[in-house]
């Protein structure tokens, strides 16, 4: 009996560490790892659930089927030579990796996981990385070789416990078989992390196949998209420059946190003030197709009026010159309507061959691209990602320097797309805006950075309200100009919202225009940019082009805006046969 407690617990204790980080990533949300066993839709018959799934919970009581399977066979059919001890090893380090990297997205990005997307957001990931990429990739596969070593001990060890009997074990191994199988095709994807008995080989199987959901949209002829063009007949004249500023990690939380609501407000107030010089503004919340990472999906869903929420459908789309150009995003219409269109992406301490700058081209639709070097920046500078060697200016003084840039040449209107740089994770950010970002280009001035608190929430806070802080500023300054401004948030902060907080981010609409801002009070905006206790009707990401062009055809085009409509759920290009 000792024997079989040595193997059972050891055994038990190998499946308890396997899913330890699924619980460690969520301890925040679900402190209690029996918790399940209170749930009172588990009580009664629906406790055999339990065998099968756990969801909405993340305790680490589960079962690793692939690899604890193999070894009560071998085990069983006493197979213990070093081939089946290599095969055991390799099947744990496998089956390891993939909860790991399942809990991650999960845990983290809050959503299922997508092989080929994910695999192009690591490469993304290193690329920014850059110097530090080489330092990343060792510690990976540092991580791995202990793994593996520690494995193949664990194995020695297990299959060299004495077990006389192999009833006990082939009568375990096919108890496990029903809950692992049961339903395992049908049963959602994203909830599939939720089994009781899990088996990273089929989560595999089921990402693979995942993954080919949208390969038939990327053999698309330019005329199928041609035909989803929307607003081929907007036709704009008098039209105002355009500034599209994405805040990144701007979302909901900072509204719903009492904490950090109460730190933005007065900036909240002073950009809802800005009505009183004849600025208007309109606020909602909007629906971003992603919980956190990946800011890219989220614009491309703003500015495309199409529900991108994976990177395996954005490559497909950017990443090489192919039909979908034909297909008009904002960007398109106002190139058509002979607007100039400028991207302002000002970070530096990257290697430009890690960047596709033709698939940013192609996904902006820029004439010109303010870059790092652009900026002509001596002054002190935040690192990004909290990395030594990968910085950027304030972002107060990159829109203003573009901004003035860009109006430099009045022959034609022009649009500005900027999405933040000091406000992402882990918000290594200036305290508050100066009264002259032209000063900042001193090397020698004295600016005031924001303290590394411990605290991510105060950090965040600081964050955001430098952000609306200087977007005041420039806005105050600038209150006579014919622009039209957009500002709308990525994601929500990381590590800092949980999971109910939801995908809601704010937008703001800012334009002397009245005419225009009513369009967007008439869908459920209203006149602030304090969303704390607003009733409001909240849209979707991929909705608010349709309603932007609503109001531009209304009032700067040569359309009445009927003819346009509003798509709350934006194209239904996906969705076509």
């Amino acid at each position: 009996m000792t024997e079989y407690a040595t193997f059972y617990g050891l055994l038990f204790g190998v499946n308890f560490l396997s899913f330890l980080p699924m619980f460690l990533l969520n301890v925040r949300e679900q402190p209690n790892p029996l918790g399940f066993l209170f749930e009172r839709r588990y009580f009664n018959k629906n406790k055999l659930k339990l065998f099968y799934s756990k969801l909405r919970f993340t305790d680490p009581f589960r079962i690793n089927f692939d690899y604890t399977f193999s070894l009560l066979l071998i085990s069983a059919f006493q197979l213990t030579n070093q081939w089946s001890e290599l095969l055991l090893t390799i099947i744990f380090v496998v089956s390891t990796l993939e909860i790991v990297y399942a809990t991650i997205m999960h845990s983290v990005f809050r959503r299922a996981p997508a092989i080929v997307s994910d695999l192009s957001l690591i490469r993304a990931g290193l690329s920014i990385a850059n110097q530090n990429r080489k330092v990343l990739l060792v510690l990976a596969c540092a991580a791995t070789i202990i793994l593996f070593y520690l494995a193949v001990k664990l194995n020695e060890f297990l299959l060299s416990v004495p077990m006389d009997a192999a009833v006990s074990q082939l009568l375990f191994a096919l108890l496990l078989v029903p809950p692992c199988l049961y339903h395992w095709k049908a049963f959602n994807y994203s909830d599939f992390l939720s089994r009781t008995v899990y088996s990273a080989g089929l989560h595999l199987y089921r990402n693979f196949a995942n993954a080919r959901k949208y390969g038939h949209l990327f053999e698309r002829g330019s005329d199928f998209f041609t035909r989803h063009n929307q607003f081929r007949n907007v036709n704009l004249h008098g039209s105002p420059n355009i500034l599209i500023l994405c805040i990144e990690s701007y979302g909901s939380a900072a509204f719903e946190s009492r904490e950090v609501h109460s730190v933005l407000r007065p900036q909240l107030e002073s950009f809802s003030n800005l009505s009183r010089k004849g600025l208007y503004v309109a606020s909602n919340l909007s629906a971003a197709p992603i919980y956190t990472g990946g800011s890219w999906l989220s614009y491309a869903s703003f500015t495309y009026g199409i529900r991108i929420d994976n990177l395996q459908i954005y490559d497909g789309l950017f990443l090489q010159k192919n039909a979908f150009q034909a297909y008009e995003s904002l960007f398109h219409v106002l190139r058509r309507n002979k607007y100039r269109n400028y991207l302002l992406c000002p970070l530096g301490g990257i290697d430009r061959r890690d960047v596709d700058w033709d698939s940013l081209k192609r996904c902006f639709q820029s004439h010109h691209l303010f870059d790092f070097e652009s900026l002509s920046f001596r002054g002190p500078c935040y690192r990004y990602l909290g990395q030594k060697h990968i910085y950027s200016a304030p972002d107060q003084y990159a829109l203003n320097f573009a901004y003035t840039a860009a109006t430099k040449d009045p022959r034609q209107p022009f649009s500005l797309f900027f999405c933040t740089l000091n406000s992402h994770y882990p918000w290594n950010s200036p305290g508050s805006a100066v009264a002259n970002w032209q000063e900042l280009n001193e090397q020698s001035y004295p600016i005031e950075k924001g303290k590394m608190r411990s605290n991510l929430s105060e950090r965040y806070a600081s964050a955001i309200r430098y952000q609306l802080d200087y977007l005041v500023n420039f806005l105050g300054a600038h209150v006579e100009d014919n622009l039209l401004t957009v500002v709308f948030g990525d994601h929500q902060p990381p590590f800092v919202s949980g999971e109910a907080t939801g995908t809601l981010t704010p937008v703001h609409v800012l334009s002397r225009n009245k005419e225009l801002i009513q369009v967007f009070e008439s869908h459920g905006f209203v006149p602030s940019a304090d969303l704390d206790r607003a009733e409001l009707n909240p849209i979707r990401h991929e909705g608010f082009l349709s309603l932007l062009m609503k109001a531009m055809d209304l009032t700067y085009g040569s359309g009445s805006g009927e003819t346009i409509k509003y798509l709350p759920t934006g194209s239904e290009l996906f969705d076509a046969s």
